[in-house]
């Protein structure tokens, strides 16, 4: 082994050591930190960080990915109550049609009421629309018998 003398003292003053070897100091007077740390400190930490950055992004991804799912669903489910209701306008339609082409009854109807068409011997009588002008309301005339009279107690 090495002799090392440990703790030497200055000639001038005698209360402070002039060389410790466990306290070295950095160029700013402070301790150094960076002498006490295990080497893969640093990379532990980068590792922490790396990871952290990885599990934000892919789940910001799956919560975007779940919103616009949720968001398609209910598009889906708007679509589809429109699509029976479109269905079954289309079915009435169709009705209507077949009904217009072959049923007699419809067809008369039809001719009648839209183009004014007649049987044999059959007379039309134009309706008459009834226009009538709005007329102010007529206020009732006050009635001595069902109001108090003045001056009477009750």
């Amino acid at each position: 082994m090495q002799n090392v003398k440990v703790g030497i003292y200055d000639s001038e003053n005698t209360s402070s050591p002039a060389f410790l070897p466990s306290e070295s100091l950095s160029h700013n007077g402070e301790k150094d930190g960076c002498a006490d740390r295990n080497p893969y400190f640093s990379k532990f930490v980068w590792m922490v960080f790396i990871t952290a950055c990885v599990v934000i992004l892919f789940s910001w991804i799956i919560s975007k990915t779940r919103q616009e799912r949720i968001r398609m669903l209910e598009a889906k489910k708007v679509l589809e109550k429109q699509a029976t209701r479109l269905e079954a306008e289309n079915l009435r339609l169709e009705n209507e049609y077949l009904a217009l082409k072959k049923d007699p009854v419809r067809i008369e109807k039809e001719a009648r009421e839209l183009l004014g068409f007649t049987g044999t011997d059959e007379i039309i009588y134009k309706k008459y629309n009834f226009r009538i002008k709005n007329t102010a309301p007529i206020e009732p005339e006050k009635n001595s018998l069902t109001e108090p009279m003045e001056g009477i107690p009750l």
